[in-house]
Parts: C-alpha cells; sequence; structure tokens
C-alpha cells in the first residue's frame, strides 16, 4: 500500500491480508474439502460483506479512478 501513499484503516487492511491468506488456500487443489467445511454461508457472506466495504472506500480515491 505504501507504493501509492494510501492511508489504509486498520479494518480494511485486515480485510485485505485475510482475502490474501485466502487467496494462497485456494492454489491448492488437495486443501479443497477442508475448504469447503471452513467456509461457511455465514462467513463467505461476511467477507463479501467486508470486500464491498474496501472497494467502496478505494473506489473514492481520485487517483485510482481511470
Amino acid at each position: 500500500m505504501n507504493k501509492i501513499a494510501l492511508d489504509v484503516p486498520e479494518e480494511h487492511l485486515k480485510t485485505i491480508e485475510s482475502l490474501n491468506d485466502i487467496s494462497i488456500v485456494t492454489r491448492y487443489p488437495e486443501d479443497i474439502k477442508a475448504l469447503v467445511k471452513a467456509f461457511t454461508k455465514d462467513r463467505v457472506g461476511d467477507y463479501l460483506q467486508k470486500t464491498k466495504k474496501v472497494l467502496k472506500w478505494l473506489k473514492k480515491d481520485e487517483r485510482l479512478k481511470k
């Protein structure tokens, strides 16, 4: 985040870190059964809600608009 000088709120930083950790897990198909068990509908909904908040926050930054 420092390369573009974004002051990321702690809440959003935690969400981004969590999403990064999840993406690492999904790269290994041998763990898919455990992954499916771990990600309940509620947990996935929580990640989706938090991700939408991060995206909404990012879209407010003029430097990131196309």
